[in-house]
């Protein structure tokens, strides 16, 4: 329920009308920060009729998933093994609870390591996200001098709007939500 989670959930808020979202944030440290994003999206949620609620727990119930969670990447020349490592042990244990038949969304770097870690430990329908998030941002500097969000591209960790909505559009087309 990071930056990155929220910065989902408001854009399939703005795709989508009538979805439940059910946001949760493991980590002690950040549960203020997630609560405060909770609050953020709760307006938003009511203005574009949908329902958003924050939970303790993962609701077994839901028909879909998008994690989120992970270390961030802190510079480009962190070793991204080691990065995945970490990130698969947090994705193997936030998603203990998730029915192993629905389908989980991988946003957290890198996405296609961990989908494939989650897919190996029998979760059966998993979808890295990785065009969404690593192409966004590994345009060369022809393309980004053209592209209308340079400069989200060029501050990679300062925003993830541009990743994020990329992202609900990819779960949009899916039809699962």
């Amino acid at each position: 329920m990071g930056k990155m989670g929220s910065a989902i959930a408001y854009s399939l808020m703005l795709t989508k009308p009538n979805l439940h979202l059910i946001l949760t944030e493991f980590h002690a440290d950040h549960k203020k920060e997630a609560y405060a994003e909770y609050l953020d999206l709760k307006p938003v949620a009511i203005s574009t009729d949908n329902f958003v609620e924050m939970a303790p727990y993962i609701d077994r119930t839901a028909d879909a998933y998008v994690l989120t969670a992970g270390v961030p990447r802190r510079h480009s020349k962190e070793s991204k093994a080691g990065l995945a490592e970490q990130n698969i042990q947090i994705a193997l244990k936030v998603c203990k609870d998730i029915p192993r038949r629905k389908p989980i969304f991988v946003v957290s770097n890198p996405p296609v390591q961990i989908a494939r870690a989650l897919r190996e430990a029998d979760w059966r329908k998993v979808i890295a996200l990785r065009q969404c998030t690593d192409t966004l941002r590994e345009l060369t500097f022809r393309e980004r001098a053209t592209e209308a969000n340079a400069f989200v591209l060029d501050n990679k960790g300062h925003t993830c709007w541009t990743p994020a909505y990329a992202c609900a559009q990819a779960i949009a087309k899916l039809k699962v939500m």
